[in-house]
């Protein structure tokens, strides 16, 4: 049985409404892991997330909302290029250094998308509505990553409280 880790973004808990929604439609044909991140912290966050990735199956699938998937990134870049996992799908992903998000301690490498060669599928989802972050975001990792599926979810908002998932759920099957 395939598996997905989910990475929550700041502020929340493993146990979001988003997992919760991903769960339930995926249904039991995977088993879903969710660490407790804690409070946003680049070095706990980012030794939570090794450990995970580094637990994960070849065949397992990446999932990441708002910071957990920025941070997975971070991760994937300076730690574990080359990691082999089905796919990767990112909800809501920042992109630090665009202008109101100059955080340093979050910026990726400049080459960070090289050290994804080893991730079969990779996909970006934001709403264009999405309060947090705007869709320059997925734009500026589409230009980063010419080979990432980019899909707008419109009416999912950050939280991606109601639909928009279809998408999302084909990204992690492959379908």
């Amino acid at each position: 049985m395939p598996e997905l880790l989910f990475l929550h973004g700041a502020m929340d808990v493993p146990d979001t409404p988003v997992r919760r929604r991903l769960e339930q439609a995926l249904g039991a044909g995977y088993v879903v892991t969710a660490p407790d991140l804690g409070p946003p912290d680049p070095q706990a966050w980012g030794e939570q997330i090794a450990d995970s990735l580094a637990a994960l199956p070849p065949d397992g699938v990446i999932v990441g909302h708002s910071l957990g998937a920025a941070m997975a990134l971070k991760v994937l870049a300076e730690r574990m290029p080359g990691l082999p996992a089905a796919a990767f799908v990112a909800l809501a992903c920042p992109f630090w250094g665009l202008p109101g998000w100059d955080m340093p301690v979050f910026y990726l490498p400049p080459d960070f998308a090289a050290a994804l060669h080893g991730i079969g599928r990779i996909a970006f989802f934001q709403d264009r509505a999405d309060e947090v972050v705007d869709i320059q975001h997925l734009e500026a990792y589409g230009r980063c990553i010419p080979h990432a599926a980019l899909a707008e979810t419109p009416g999912t908002g950050h939280g991606y409280r109601a639909g928009g998932l279809a998408p999302v759920l084909a990204a992690i099957r492959g379908a």
